[in-house]
């Protein structure tokens, strides 16, 4: 009798085993891997390495349950709704639903199936978050003078991990609050550490450069797995010293005014800057009031500045015009060489400009040709102007037509142009005098100005080939010009005179006539 009641406690251990409630307690947290899953007889189904098989049914509502690794049965048993099976912590079955399908003419079970869901044992994931107070320092702000960062641990995973220890490297940076190793008894799933806080010193470079802060998280499962997490969050460090060279003009100018110009350099950094090379320039448009020396060397302290250049200069014409840049130049103690420039202020300069051109046409002509002299004004400023215009005929020549004065208004970014013709008397070579002008605007600015000379060729007879090619081009343009002005021709047309082509006709009969009678002999 004892013996049977001890095989029957035996038997009833090893299907406390094999069979245990959904809810009980465990080491190991299930997660859910396969909500629903429908099993007929003899169906199965993957996951990962594991096969799960419904072995059998029987009707009082059993199905056989079977769990295969590799294809090797690792463990088996009947279940019931509510009961589950496991194999090394590792995967769960667990029956929610069992139709057996009894007919009820025949008694016997009719496609029957288990609804069953699979579990995995839950695995910690570790995540780390590496906060600093901003991304970029500048060691010149007192604000800035530390780097402080916040690290936090998070177990984003299914399952608790267990003894999880935390390293920092700050990429060689003075730490000087806090520890760079930390550990922590566990951090449950879904939940994260204490913060780690450190403070480090924001160093003193020349350079601008990135610091990368550097973590790592190892942790355990219950099972003694070991789980590894880095990361790095990357702070960047400013320079140290900072050297600001601005250069200021008067932006806003008319033709006859003074533009001003200051250049002023300031040490806004840390650091003794020594030896700065200065050098600036004067734009090509405009004149300085005086000599001025724009070179100069110089050492700054921090915060100190300086104001090194003041001069004044004078426009040559209307627009807008940046200034030449301010440039500088400095060694460090470590022998580098740094390079630091202002900006182009620019300059708009108003006022009429007139620009007065002078042109021969031809250039090179017989002494008996007409000779087109063409005036062309134009007026490059954004202001309109008045203007008056004088030129003088050459000595040796003879106008022919066209004036030689121009009065009227010229717009502003506009030209119009006039001419005249002339004759010259006198062969050789000749340097045209130049044309003046005087204009003035409607605020008082008055200005002259003078055209340029032009070369001219003048031939008694016989033009060389060159020439007189030239000189063709030249009479045809100056018919076409004549036209457009005139409406007529100004070149000369040859005319025949009445019965000229039968006077030739005759003699050209006499002479045959005659030279018939001294063959024939009369």
């Amino acid at each position: 009798m004892f013996k049977k009641i001890s095989y029957l406690l035996i038997f009833l251990f090893a299907i406390g085993v094999f069979l245990s409630p959904a809810t009980a307690s465990s080491d190991v947290e299930w997660t859910s891997s396969i909500d629903s899953k429908k099993l007929y007889w003899g169906d199965s189904v993957e996951h990962k390495d594991y096969t799960v098989r419904a072995q059998d049914f029987n009707k009082d509502g059993y199905v056989h349950i079977s769990i295969y690794m590799d294809g090797q049965l690792k463990t088996e048993a009947p279940l019931r709704v509510g009961d589950s099976i496991e194999h090394g912590d590792e995967i769960r079955v667990y029956v929610k639903e069992v139709k057996t399908n009894i007919d009820s003419w025949s008694g016997e079970m009719k496609d029957p199936y288990a609804d069953v869901q699979i579990f995995r044992r839950g695995l910690p994931e570790l995540e780390i978050n590496i906060k600093p107070d901003r991304d970029t320092y500048d060691p010149k702000k007192a604000s800035e003078s530390s780097i402080t960062a916040t690290v936090v641990v998070k177990n984003t995973g299914n399952a608790k991990a267990e003894d999880v220890r935390l390293a920092l490297d700050i990429d060689g940076l003075e730490l000087i609050e806090g520890d760079l190793d930390h550990s922590f008894t566990e951090i449950l799933k879904g939940k994260s550490s204490d913060p780690v806080t450190i403070k480090m010193k924001t160093p003193h470079i020349w350079d601008s450069q990135t610091f990368n802060l550097h973590a790592r998280a190892t942790g355990f499962d219950i099972k003694g797995q070991t789980y590894d997490k880095e990361t790095k969050k990357s702070v960047t460090v400013e320079k140290k010293w900072d050297l600001k060279v601005t250069k200021l003009v008067t932006g806003d100018i008319y033709i006859d005014e003074v533009a001003h110009a200051t250049v002023m350099l300031r040490n806004s950094g840390l650091v003794d800057i020594n030896s700065i090379e200065v050098s600036d320039s004067i734009h090509n448009n405009f004149i300085p009031e005086k000599d001025v020396s724009l070179n100069k060397t110089l050492s700054l302290k921090p915060g100190e500045s300086i104001t090194l250049f003041k001069y004044s200069m004078t426009p040559k014409k209307p627009g807008k015009y940046n200034l030449p840049q301010v440039k500088t130049s400095f060694t460090s103690p470590e022998n580098k060489k740094y390079q630091v420039s202002s900006d182009k202020p620019e300059v708009k300069v108003n006022g009429p400009y007139i620009i007065l051109n002078k042109e021969a046409n031809p250039s090179k002509s017989l002494i008996s040709e007409e000779i087109t002299i063409t005036l062309k004004i134009n007026n490059i400023g954004n202001v309109d102007a008045s203007v008056n215009v004088y030129d003088h005929v050459p000595e040796n020549s003879t106008l022919i037509s066209g004036d030689t004065k121009f009065s009227d208004v010229v717009k502003k970014d506009s030209s119009t142009s006039f001419n005249y013709r002339i004759k010259m008397d006198q062969a050789g070579e000749m340097e045209l005098p130049p044309a003046e002008s005087s204009y003035v605007d409607m605020s008082g600015y008055r200005s002259v100005t003078e055209s340029n000379r032009p070369l001219i060729n003048i031939y008694s007879e016989g033009m060389p080939d060159s020439a007189a090619n030239v000189q063709e081009d030249a009479n045809n343009r100056n018919n076409k010009e004549s036209l457009d002005q005139d409406g007529t021709s100004s070149s000369e047309d040859e005319k025949v005179q009445p019965g000229f082509e039968i006077l030739i006709s005759i003699i050209s009969l006499a002479a045959i006539y005659v030279m018939f009678c001294k063959k024939d002999g009369i």
